[in-house]
């Protein structure tokens, strides 16, 4: 929440400082390009290294500048418009084979280019226009930087203690059922939050590679942090096994003994939290020992529920020892500037040169924009529609690269631009004044930074009216035309998109679904390797287990990803439905008894009975991945069974776990024979 607000307010400043201002010295034009470039500034801001960001800003400026300078100085060209926006369409998504800000910058061009070439003004105005938008973008730069020289770690602390304060929230389900909420619905309400602390904490680790990467050179900070990711992360395993745990009666001595444990435990939890955003508080663990051993005392803590709560323990006091957690993590302001180098330059033109072949759907996707794009602004010509601009750019920004993501993006921008267009109508037959439309802008630019990357749609309704009132200060007797035809070019536009990711050289999500499947199988099959090699040392956790179960979660969640892209695309593409949801629903299963069958084992070394069941297990992951990437036939599945036979019965302490992975695996191989059929 705190990224949140911070991005929200950063953006709504971006853009209405420059505007009240040059609208103060009479420059109504130079408002509206002025908050443009701190829009886009802003938006362009994707995450990463300081350094990474700072270059990501400065590109902005150069490409989006060039942009609208070409479309201003073009304007009287009008034959030549489509194809000049087809090239620049296929160059900015081209540049997609860069990933992070740069779709952001690819989409802003062509925005620019059409704004620049239906703007008001002569074709003089260009540098001028430039000049505006250039201001609106530095001081942008200037806010970040001010920001960024007192606290140039503040996004990695941030993310880190958004995953402690996720993991809070999973002992609060656990304390719930101490209490006595209903089993069933608690132990579903943990699955949610589970799944939602390791998002956050894999995107937490993300941030720190990037930082790594960006700045360079090793840090103190970047151990504290991968020590502080990594204690989180045992946090939420031994959460996550304690909620099949059988509940003590409410009321009784038993069940207030472990509410005050999990009380502890949350509290120490948000202690973290609050340090790393703040500098204070204390996140000692002295609670959750007293809680810990009152447990203990009245003989609560069996063998299965003493692994995990050590494991809570062991990692909370790791992070609790002086010289871990440091409230101002500083680093000097010359480290965030981009150093001179033009090694960067071979590995671009490798890397576009590589997509530059009708093979890569990159290239593709580059190819149906620069289509579209081109089509869309031609065909608002010839019908005669009273702003060119709307059609082509909401061609633009709704195309995706696959045909469901498209989809999607359709009925979000197009419902959430026409609530914009009715709110933007409301506002504009109802305020007069120049201060208070001054003051709704700015309100809507917070509201559409706040929910731009969380909820699109409701972004979009809330980045329409803002648009619009902004536009409408350069044409205020056409204001009332510009609201009405910015509702009718989405909807077209939208069609043009939807038509266009059909027809054009279309994405579809079988085979990639296919591929992705593959790659989660393999991934949990390594991880479920890695925790039957465990030396016996008795360490309930090791760094390369936790990296080998972060990879399969990824990979596993790469597979759901592509299952909901697949499932907005037509019936007559998209294949088994049924068997696709299924193979979700039994690998994340899968997943998550491996996570609990690593806790269980306490890195115990496998006994010779159980070291076969194990490897019986890991050949057919390895049967079920090879039938999904195509490199065995879908009859080699048939032999698997529910059941491992021909094996000797593995010792009771184990026989349960294998049982289910048995079980998953048999289930696993009969939905992955109905996903190959054709």
């Amino acid at each position: 929440t705190r990224i949140t607000l911070g991005f929200a307010a950063r953006g709504a400043l971006a853009v209405v400082v420059p505007f009240a201002i040059m609208l103060a010295l009479g420059q109504a034009y130079g408002a509206v390009f002025a908050a443009l470039g701190g829009l886009f500034t802003v938006l362009a801001d994707t995450g990463g290294s300081y350094r990474r960001r700072f270059a990501a800003m400065l590109v902005v400026l150069l490409v989006g500048g060039s942009s609208l300078y070409l479309g201003t100085l073009l304007a009287a060209l009008t034959w030549l418009l489509p194809l000049l926006l087809a090239v620049i369409a296929f160059v900015s998504g081209m540049v997609r084979v860069f990933g992070g800000s740069s779709i952001a910058i690819g989409l802003f061009a062509n925005i620019l280019f059409l704004v620049g070439a239906y703007a008001p003004g002569d074709t003089g105005s260009a540098a001028t226009f430039v000049g505006f938008y250039a201001i609106g973008n530095l001081w942008v730069v200037c806010v970040h930087l001010a920001l960024w020289r007192l606290r140039p770690y503040r996004i990695l602390l941030q993310e880190i203690a958004a995953s402690y304060d996720a993991a809070a929230r999973l002992v609060t389900a656990l304390e719930l059922a101490s209490a006595g909420v209903e089993t069933a619905l608690a132990r579903r309400y943990v699955r949610v939050l589970h799944r939602t602390a390791r998002e956050r904490i894999r995107k937490a680790e993300a941030t720190l590679e990037s930082l790594r990467v960006g700045y360079g050179h090793s840090s103190a900070v970047f151990d504290h942090a991968l020590l502080l990711l990594s204690a989180v992360s045992r946090e939420v395993i031994a959460a996550t096994s304690l909620r099949a745990m059988s509940q003590p009666e409410p009321g009784t001595e038993a069940a207030r003994a472990w509410r005050q444990f999990f009380r502890a435990w949350r509290r120490t939890l948000k202690n973290v939290s609050r340090f790393l955003l703040t500098g204070r508080g204390s996140p000692a663990t002295a609670a959750m020992h007293a809680a810990f051993d009152a447990l203990d005392q009245q003989g609560e803590i069996t063998r299965a529920k003493a692994a995990p709560l050590r494991l809570a323990l062991l990692h909370m006091d790791a992070v609790a020892e002086t010289g871990v957690l440091q409230p101002h993590f500083r680093l000097h302001w010359r480290a965030t500037l981009p150093r001179p180098s033009t090694t960067w330059l071979g590995s671009v033109c490798k890397t576009l040169a590589t997509n530059l072949t009708f093979a890569s759907f990159i290239f593709r996707h580059a190819l149906r924009v620069a289509v579209a794009a081109g089509f869309g602004l031609w065909f608002a010509g010839a019908i005669g529609v009273p702003r060119l601009l709307w059609l082509p750019m909401t061609t633009i920004v709704v195309l995706q690269p696959e045909f469901g993501a498209t989809w999607r993006r359709l009925w979000a921008r197009v419902a959430g631009t026409l609530g914009g267009v009715l709110i933007a109508g409301g506002a504009h037959f109802l305020v007069h004044d120049s201060l208070l439309e001054i003051v709704i802008i700015a309100l809507f630019a917070f509201a559409a930074f706040y929910f731009i990357r969380s909820a699109y749609s409701i972004g979009v309704v809330m980045l329409t009216p803002m648009i619009l009132l902004l536009l409408g200060v350069l044409m205020p007797d056409a204001s009332a035309m510009l609201i009405l035809a910015r509702g009718l070019d989405t909807i077209l536009g939208g069609m043009v998109a939807l038509a266009a990711a059909f027809v054009l050289w279309p994405l579809w999500q079988r085979d990639p679904f296919l591929d992705r499947c593959a790659q989660a199988v393999l991934a949990q099959r390594e991880y479920l390797a890695r925790a039957c090699d465990q030396p016996g040392d008795g360490k309930p956790s090791r760094p390369e287990l936790m990296q080998a179960r972060h990879a399969a979660e990824r990979a596993t969640d790469n597979a759901d990803a592509t299952l909901q892209r697949m499932l907005s695309e037509p019936r007559a593409v998209r294949g088994n439905r049924r068997a696709a949801l299924g193979f979700v629903t039994y690998l994340r299963r899968l997943a998550d008894n491996a996570a609990h069958f690593s806790v269980a084992l306490r890195g115990a070394r496998l006994m010779p009975g159980e070291r076969a069941h194990a490897d019986e297990l890991l050949q057919r992951l390895d049967m079920i991945a090879a039938v999904l990437s195509g490199e065995a036939q879908p009859t080699s599945l048939a032999m698997l069974k529910p059941q491992l036979e021909g094996l000797a019965a593995p010792p009771p302490r184990l026989a349960l776990w294998f049982e289910r992975f048995a079980a998953d695996t048999a289930m696993l191989a009969i939905i992955s024979r109905r996903l190959v059929q054709r």
